[in-house]
């Protein structure tokens, strides 16, 4: 779906997530934390693949992440300058982003359904920040 071709976009990988990293320790997305002495720790939750929509048609979306550092990676108090230094949106920046583009879809759906005109505008509320997911209605 549109919004989550958005949110699980991952930016570019930097010398965070290379062997040639000066510190001798990275980050491989889909595995975890490795070293240069061949040691790691398969700490990845492969947070592009944990993103979801309800599969439910009802007036409510709701996006997020179930990976345990996902508050850290895209969330809206608590990314962190690493992440955030490396081009990860939080997925209020997307939700603010795509909000036209979320009231069109929800509009059509209205209209298609009920062949009126329900909706002036649909607005947004955020909730539950510790597991990093929001809800738009």
């Amino acid at each position: 779906m549109h919004i989550i071709g958005k949110v699980d976009k991952y930016p570019p990988s930097s010398i965070a997530n290379s062997p040639n990293n000066p510190t001798g320790r990275w980050y491989e997305r889909g595995y975890g934390t490795k070293t240069i002495l061949g040691k790691g720790r398969k700490t990845s939750e492969n947070f592009r693949e944990k993103n979801g929509i309800p599969r439910e048609i009802k007036m409510v979306l709701e996006v997020g992440n179930t990976a345990s550092y996902a508050i850290y990676v895209q969330g809206r108090d608590r990314q962190t300058a690493f992440h955030q230094a490396r081009g990860w949106l939080t997925l209020e920046q997307v939700a603010e982003d795509e909000v036209d583009y979320i009231e069109e879809q929800m509009q059509n759906i209205v209209d298609k359904k009920l062949e009126g005109n329900l909706m002036e505008r649909i607005a947004i509320e955020y909730f539950d920040v510790e597991h990093n997911k929001y809800t738009y209605f």
